[in-house]
This record gives C-alpha cells, structure tokens and sequence, in this order.
C-alpha cells in the first residue's frame, strides 16, 4: 500500500520537473506574464463594473425624468378635471361629464406608473379617494349643484396640495436613487441639506414622511384658498 505522505513530495518533484532547465530570464518572463495576465483580468473587470454602473446611471436618469414628468402631468391633469368638473355640475353637460371621465382614468394610469416608480401607496390612495368624492357629488341631483360646487372646490383643493406632496415625494425618491449610484461607484455623495418635511422623511421613512407632508401641505393651502361659490 502506498504512503499518502509521499504524494506531497511525488506532486513537488514534478512540478520542479517543469521548470528545470528553465533560465533565470524565462523564469522571470513567466512572473512578468502571470503578473500581466492578473492585471488584465483585473483591468477587465474594474472596465466591466465601471460599463455596468454608467447603464444604470443613464437608467436611472432616464427613470428620473419619467417620474418627474408624469408627478407634473398629474397636477395639470388635476387642473382640467377641476374645470370639466366644475362646468359640468353647473351647465349639467354630458359632453363634459364624458370629458371628466376620461380624464380621471388617465389620472389613475398616471398614479399606478407613479406606485411602480417608487411613490407611496398612502398618496396615490389618498388622490384616488379626493377623486371618488368628486365624481359622486358630480351624480347628486341638480337643485344640489351649487352646493356641490363648493364641495367640488374644496376637494380640488386638497388636490392640489396632495399634488405637491407627491412631486415633493417623487423627487426625494430620485435624489436617494441618485445617491445609491454614486455609493456604487465608490463616490460620496454630496450632502443635502433637508429642511421641514425633508428631515422628517429622511428620520421616519419614505411612507411616514409622505403622511406628514400630505398633511402639511394641506392645511397650507386650506388657509391660502377660499372655497368658490
């Protein structure tokens, strides 16, 4: 039977084997080679990190503008549904009840791309609510159209302070996106100084801060609107 304490000795001996009868110069062209190929690798990969991290910077630059746009086409939606709402409770006219309609679909589409980027259920739920509440006063009967009106306002009021939650909210969530590429990267990213909501949401989370700044931002413009007659 074989002694394994051999092997050790046997699998030495053939690798001096080898390299006997090697110079000193090819053995110091085979260093110079392995050493080169383990930078080349090395090179590779840093040159593959670096390709994978400038794809998704233009990515998420790409996302950032998409969010963006669709957080502010929320809000100009927001101002036609108001009108078409608003006309509609006081000419009674189909036309612009169809038009309100179609509106408030493209605004709930707008909301469900706003969820998948990242915006705050407790938001889109609260918008979606506003709205409800708009649509079923718009189906009370007509003696009740001014009253509904005013109602119609305030809502629209609410709206427009929740719009502003949710931009403000939108763009907290790319600066923090932002920030996690340039971690990535190796970079330290530049200090933000938050102020009001901005610190509450940095200290409490993206929902808790969204509540706040919903909240914050309505009693602003509760007190800066009257409601219309």
């Amino acid at each position: 039977m074989q002694n394994p304490a051999v092997r050790p000795a046997a699998s030495a001996t053939k690798t001096e084997g080898l390299l006997h009868g090697l110079s000193f110069q090819q053995l110091l062209l085979l260093a110079f080679l392995l050493i080169a190929g383990l930078l080349g690798v090395s090179a590779l990969r840093a040159l593959y990190t670096l390709e994978q991290l400038m794809l998704q910077s233009r990515q998420g630059a790409a996302q950032a503008t998409v969010l963006a746009t669709a957080a502010q086409g929320l809000g100009q939606r927001g101002q036609a549904l108001e009108r078409a709402a608003r006309q509609s409770l006081v000419l009674r006219d189909a036309q612009l009840r169809s038009n309100f309609d179609d509106m408030a679909v493209e605004a709930r589409d707008v909301l469900v791309s706003l969820g998948k980027g990242g915006l705050a259920p407790e938001l889109a739920a609260q918008w979606n609510t506003h709205l409800a509440t708009v649509d079923s006063l718009m189906d009370a009967p007509p003696d009740r159209a001014l009253d509904n009106e005013r109602l119609v306002a305030e809502e629209f009021v609410a709206l427009d302070a929740l719009h502003t939650a949710i931009v403000q909210s939108i763009q907290e969530i790319n600066a923090q996106r932002s920030e996690a590429l340039l971690v990535a990267g190796g970079r330290q990213p530049p200090q933000r100084h938050a102020s009001g909501c901005g610190r509450h949401c940095a200290g409490a989370g993206a929902g808790a801060g969204a509540r706040h700044l919903a909240g914050a931002s309505l009693q602003a413009a509760g007190a800066r609107h009257s409601p219309a007659g």
